[in-house]
């Protein structure tokens, strides 16, 4: 094939419809007479129509392309319900942690109340009537076990400070056991 590139570019513009018509209409004439410029005419025309093809084939019909749009929003709803149920899981850890935590102090201060003296309008059974006021005992859970009466205020707070002191100290030496020895019998 003895075709210039002019005339091959002469070619590709006339196929794309940029060449204006009278230098299109000499070209056709020209194709008349020489073979090769024809041959060439039509090659191109067969290559246009071959790439025109596979284009076409490789691009997506709106059916295909409403399916993939679909399935993208459909991706994106899904993963916005876990960000949503991750942000509800967290709360609830959350709520969670402060309660065990809430727990776990009340558990271990249970029993950490101190003593305070009270004073009573009448008598203890087995005590004298004259017994202004009277200090509960308690054991860990806040349940009295025992209930020691004093004529003064000062004695009994002197007692609950005592008892106050010992319980402290019981905590700190870790619970064990210390009775005290008293000096009378």
């Amino acid at each position: 094939m003895n075709v210039s590139d002019s005339d091959l570019s002469m070619l590709e513009l006339m196929l794309d419809g940029e060449l204006p018509e009278e230098a299109a209409e000499t070209l056709r004439a020209s194709m008349e007479h020489d073979k090769d410029l024809a041959a060439a005419w039509e090659a191109l025309q067969g290559e246009r129509a071959a790439r025109l093809a596979i284009w076409h084939d490789d691009q997506p019909s709106q059916q295909r392309a409403n399916m993939v749009a679909s399935r993208v929003l459909r991706k994106i709803q899904h993963d916005r319900t876990w960000i949503r149920w991750g942000l509800v899981a967290r709360l609830g850890g959350a709520v969670a942690a402060c309660m065990v935590l809430g727990f776990g102090v009340g558990w271990y201060g249970r029993g950490a109340r101190p003593v305070v003296p009270t004073q009573t309008a009448q008598g203890i059974q087995g005590q004298s009537a004259s017994a202004d006021y009277r200090v509960e005992l308690t054991d860990d859970k806040g349940r009295p076990v025992a209930v020691q009466p004093f004529q003064s205020l000062d004695q009994a707070v002197q007692f609950a400070n005592d008892v106050n002191q010992w319980k402290t100290a019981q905590r700190h030496n870790g619970g064990t056991t210390v009775v005290p020895v008293l000096d009378q019998y």
